[in-house]
């Protein structure tokens, strides 16, 4: 039976606390460090009770997310040459807080090497370990306000440059990049304001992070034995940052950084905004509509772009779950053919997802013979496939988002993004379909393509009704943390109950 053992959150000296409260707690536990040193001489105080505040915030910070999650702080003084903490700082005080029993290490961070051979690929050891929080600093934590704990957004990198070849690059500051930074500024202020939660119970939220940590995000970190990695879902994050491929500008530019970006699609439903249940809107086949809009076909009559079945002889009459699997084939493979290089790495792609999606081959084709019919059916756009034109789509969709979520705000519509779709209370549905269409037509000319939307029927009220009588305790405490965090902007509470229409 895998025990259940959760992924640590990186240390983030970004972090801040709108508060009073969180210097009692500094001022009580830099009294015990004093006593413990016994005198000894600290050449810097001021530096240290710094390094103490975003240490203890950082720990609530992951103790908010989930009680048992760790902290993951590098122990090398070249992290800290870009961070306003000192190195030796931070680290002595870690070891006091380790030393006092406020504090444990649950992880020394051992991590594969897989290619390198002068290591002969043996187990190294990471200079980041991972602490977590005891009982005994929990009893801090009850003076603290989840909704009062910030990222300095002054200091926050919310452009961010680099790609596999470059790694992460310094970005360029031109007019681009500052229209760009203060329009993430404008929408993290925003959101800041905004209460963005997801109504589930506490059996449910454990069923979406488990979820959220299948077999790939253990691979990524590195820790491939049956410890089931928990996913954090950090319901503060919701400050959001753009990546870039170069300094052009012009390639990727899509947002990351909201917590509702990770979500499994079948739980963004759950999504609620000051406590108002939401709906989803997305385009149709956005990329590929773009591509037939630059050379002169607009859509109009084009229907779903991934559906074939109109198409294909043998798929005729098939049951309609069999022809769903399909298209959700045929829409990843057209995707696999605009960022691969070439059919075969297509059929790499293809041949690594065969136990999860492409178990079997579409009745009458191969996979060769698929791509091969795609081709044919989609030849007028054909020449854009292995040509890398991914990036330079996510460039178009991130600046159609980017208006979308800004006329919102403008409105006072919170509108929340999934990269080409955009989430927002349902009673603004019809206005925020008009503020998509229009943003398509400024950035790539008149939309002719229909817009798929997610519309709240009865028939979704019934499992969130049903979810009353289970333990929401959880969503509830976070309803009540947010209206004391928010007394002292002048704003109505929000009600104590499950999300309304």
């Amino acid at each position: 039976m895998p025990r259940l053992k959760p992924r640590d959150i990186f240390f983030d000296h970004h972090l801040i606390y709108k508060g009073d409260e969180i210097d009692s707690v500094v001022a009580d536990m830099w009294q015990l460090i004093e006593q413990q040193w016994k005198g000894k001489r600290i050449r810097d105080k001021e530096s240290h009770i710094k390094s103490l505040k975003v240490l203890v915030l950082n720990l609530f910070n992951a103790y908010r997310t989930d009680v048992n999650m760790p902290v993951g702080v590098p122990r090398t003084t070249n992290y800290y040459t870009k961070s306003p903490l000192g190195a030796t700082a931070t680290l002595n005080v870690l070891d006091m807080l380790i030393e006092l029993g406020y504090v444990k290490q649950v992880r020394k961070g051992v991590h594969k090497n897989f290619g390198s051979t002068a290591l002969g690929n043996k187990a190294v050891q990471s200079r980041t370990g991972a602490y977590k929080s005891t009982k005994k600093l929990h009893n801090y934590f009850g003076r603290l306000n989840l909704y009062r704990l910030k990222i300095n957004l002054n200091s926050f990198d919310s452009i961010r440059v680099g790609n596999k070849e470059s790694k992460t690059v310094q970005p360029e500051v031109n007019e681009t990049y500052m229209a760009m930074k203060q329009s993430l500024s404008k929408i993290n202020n925003y959101y800041d304001s905004i209460h963005i939660d997801l109504f589930v119970t506490d059996e449910e939220l454990t069923t979406i992070r488990r979820q959220m940590s299948h077999k790939e995000v253990r691979e990524e970190w590195m820790e491939t034995q049956e410890d089931m990695i928990l996913r954090d879902l950090n319901f503060r994050r919701k400050y959001l940052h753009r990546k870039f491929y170069d300094n052009t500008y012009r390639l990727h530019g899509r947002f990351y950084g909201g917590y509702w970006e990770g979500l499994p699609s079948e739980w963004r439903q759950r999504l609620t905004i000051n406590g108002k249940l939401t709906s989803e809107i997305d385009f149709t086949n956005m990329h590929f509509a773009i591509l037939y809009h630059e050379i002169g076909e607009k859509m109009t009559n084009q229907g779903d772009l991934y559906d074939l079945s109109e198409t294909v002889p043998e798929w005729k009459g098939l049951p309609i779950e069999k022809l769903k699997v399909y298209r959700k084939q045929v829409k990843l493979i057209m995707n696999y053919m605009i960022n691969c290089e070439d059919d075969e790495q297509v059929k790499g792609v293809i041949e690594k997802n065969r136990k999860k999606i492409f178990t079997r081959t579409p009745k009458g084709f191969t996979w060769q013979g698929l791509i091969d019919f795609i081709k044919e059916i989609h030849s007028p756009i054909a020449d854009k496939f292995y040509r890398n034109q991914g990036i330079r789509l996510m460039n178009l969709d991130s600046q159609i988002l980017e208006k979308v979520i800004l006329k919102g705000i403008d409105n006072d519509v919170c509108v929340l993004g999934v990269h080409d779709s955009c989430i927002f209370k349902h009673e603004h549905q019809h206005k925020v379909m008009t503020w998509m269409v229009e943003a398509y037509e400024e950035v790539v000319g008149k939309y002719g393509k229909t817009i798929k939307w997610d519309i709240f029927r009865l028939d979704h009220l019934q499992p969130l009704a049903d979810l009353q009588d289970k333990d929401i305790s959880s969503y509830l405490l976070r309803l009540q943390e947010w209206n004391i965090h928010r007394q002292s902007y002048g704003d109505s509470s929000l009600p104590l109950l499950p999300p309304m229409p």
